[in-house]
Parts: C-alpha cells; structure tokens; sequence
C-alpha cells in the first residue's frame, strides 16, 4: 500500500513515469530491498546515477533516465528556466534517492541560466528537501 502511494506521489509531481515505475511494486514484480534477489537490488540502487536539473532552491527534476539528454534538451531546459526565473545545474546523481542512511554523490556538469548561488548551496539546499520529502514518505 504505501509503495502505491509513493507513485502516485511521483505522478502528482511530474516526476518521469519511468522513475515512479523504480519506486513502485507494479511491474517489478516486488518490491526493492526484500526476497531473495535484496541484495543486489540494494547495491544497484546504490551505484543508480541519474541526470539531474538541480535548482538553487533545492528543487530537482530528472533527466535523461535511459539515455544522456541531448544538447538540444538541455538548451531547451535552459530556456524555460530562464523564461520562469529560474536557475540551476545540470548534474550527475549517483546513489539511492529514498535510502535514509546513505547519501547521493552529486557532479556537477554545469550551471543553467546563469545561477548566483553555489553549486555546493543548490546541493545543500537539495539534501534538505530530500530529507524532510523521505521522513514524510517513510512514516
């Protein structure tokens, strides 16, 4: 039950249908971290990296899930931050989003409309939001 609820959670905040299928029991078939197969789904899931738009407020989007995102997606991304106010990084994640105990080493590969915060402030500011967003998921 609260795996479903956790992808609906996903859907709701426009998260990419391949990143909420991860997190679900759905098409898995079971669910991470548990049976036989635990242990290798658990390193898996630690070693994930996964392109990321990180916002200098802490806010984050996935990209480029199967695939790296083109140059043309990225000044597209670009673009629309720069229209709403917007800046960021593109970035390199790698590690369990939803693990609490570890923790997502981050890369940067470039800032995005031109941020005035420092990478290590937006990452800051991200870990903050993932940390409130995992104590309201898990309980």
């Amino acid at each position: 039950m609260a795996h479903a609820h956790h992808a609906q959670r996903h859907k709701d905040d426009s998260v990419p249908q391949g990143v909420a299928a991860l997190n679900s029991s759905g098409p898995l078939g079971r669910q991470l971290g548990r049976g036989p197969d635990a242990k290798r789904d658990i390193v898996r899931r630690a070693r994930e990296r996964r392109w990321a738009i990180i916002g200098e407020d802490g806010r984050h989007v996935w990209v480029g899930r199967h695939s790296d995102p083109t140059e043309a997606e990225i000044t597209e991304v670009e673009a629309a931050l720069a229209r709403q106010g917007l800046t960021g990084f593109l970035a390199i994640t790698e590690g369990d989003y939803w693990s609490r105990s570890g923790s997502l080493n981050f890369i940067m590969v470039r800032p995005l409309a031109t941020p005035t915060a420092s990478f290590d402030a937006a990452v800051a500011a991200f870990e903050a939001a993932r940390k409130k967003r995992l104590v309201c998921v898990r309980k």
